[in-house]
């Protein structure tokens, strides 16, 4: 009896050690649980292509998976291009696990290729993963600080994953800055100006794309309009500038 009861209790300690430790481990296995659930539930989504549309992109998959064949394993810059091709395309057609694969794929052949670490950026924001979302593009900004598709893309991702119009606006103020006040960009953040209601600052930088280039009718309509829309502000700041 003796021996029966000390080994039952040196058994019971045993499942309560275990139990502890099970127990304490629970919320990492659900985050783990929780991250295989987000990757399965986004790792194929609905597009709206039509089967011809979808014949053609499976076709270049497949194309581009003939040209990684021949590609010479040396080549990390051209074998990455490809991957990040072949990550456009199965991202194209819903594939986004896929996707992922392929270019993380891309960045084993060339670390520092920044368009494929902003296009993985933003399709982990699509997945919902925020935060390595974020610094993906942050990390590829800091490869090439003065490539204005990133701003783009880091300006994008606030947009519409992060609805953080503050930290898109200081993006494209960035990189504004970065490229010398690149046409295309003003553009883009003239137009993200005038989505979030600030259409008297949005007039400020159509205006000065109309005198880059004067020759641009579509540009000077739309000036014409918002000094039609603005025209008390726009008065008040030249009265302000006279005084």
């Amino acid at each position: 009896m003796i021996y029966h009861k000390k080994y039952g209790i040196a058994a019971l300690c045993v499942i309560f050690v275990l139990g502890f430790v099970a127990l304490m481990g629970l919320p990492a296995l659900f985050g783990k649980l929780k991250e295989y659930q987000d990757t399965k539930k986004y790792s194929v989504i609905a597009v709206s292509l039509s089967e011809e549309e979808k014949t053609d992109v499976e076709k270049e998959i497949n194309n581009l998976n003939e040209s990684l064949k021949g590609t010479d394993v040396s080549d990390g810059v051209a074998r990455a291009a490809l991957y990040r091709s072949l990550g456009e395309k199965y991202e194209k057609v819903g594939h986004l696990a896929k996707s992922a694969s392929v270019y993380r794929l891309a960045l084993t052949a060339y670390p520092k290729d920044a368009e494929a670490l902003a296009s993985l950026g933003l399709l982990y924001g699509r997945m919902g993963k925020l935060a390595i979302g974020e610094e993906s593009i942050k990390q590829a900004l800091d490869f090439e600080p003065r490539t204005l598709m990133l701003y783009s893309k880091l300006a994008s991702f606030y947009r519409e994953y992060g609805h953080d119009k503050d930290a898109a606006r200081g993006v494209y103020l960035e990189g504004l800055i970065r490229t010398n006040n690149d046409s295309d960009l003003m553009r883009e953040y003239a137009t993200f100006l005038e989505s979030i209601g600030e259409g008297y600052e949005a007039y400020l930088y159509w205006d000065a794309l109309s005198k880059k280039d004067p020759s641009d009718v579509t540009l000077a309509a739309r000036v014409m309009e918002l000094q039609q829309t603005y025209q008390a502000v726009i008065q008040a700041q030249k009265d302000t500038a006279n005084q």
